[in-house]
Order: structure tokens, then sequence, then C-alpha cells
């Protein structure tokens, strides 16, 4: 099971500038911002799949790339084809 870091606000604004650059930038996309109405909605993991068929005005692969992007940016953790975190920092 992977481990949860959990950081103290200190922490988290020593943080290298251009990453929490990248995650305010994150957090503000649509798909972002689709993720977290899912889990203000179902309160749990959300599977990809289902985020993928919400947005269908996107291509498929796009929004794959976006979420590995959202993944990488530490806004969603993705794992085992489910979104089960969410930042809301």
């Amino acid at each position: 099971m992977a481990g949860f870091e959990i950081k103290v606000a200190a922490e988290l604004t020593a943080m290298d500038p251009e990453k929490q650059g990248a995650r305010w930038a994150g957090r503000r996309t649509a798909l972002a911002r689709q993720i977290l109405r899912a889990f203000v909605d179902t309160g749990g993991p959300i599977p990809v799949q289902e985020i993928v068929a919400a947005s269908p005005e996107y291509p498929v692969e796009l929004t794959y790339e976006a979420l590995v992007a959202l993944d990488r940016d530490d806004v969603i953790r993705v794992r085992r084809g489910h979104g089960d975190v969410a930042d809301t920092l």
C-alpha cells in the first residue's frame, strides 16, 4: 500500500516554487474542478473511466494525459484505476 505524505503548513510553503505553481495551476483546470465536485458528491474514490466519460468534450487521450499531470503535480492521486485523493489546499 502506498504511503500518504502529510505535510505541515511550513513544509508546504517551503516547497519548490515551480512545483507549487504547477499545483495551483492544476487546481484551476476544469478537470480538477470536476474531480473535486465528484469527491464532494460521492465522498470516495472515483473510477478513472467515470472521469473520462464525464469529459466527452475532450479527446480521451488528452483527459488521460491531464490526469497524469494532476497526479504528478500532487493535485490528485490516481491508483488502481481510481482517483482516490484530492488536494484541496
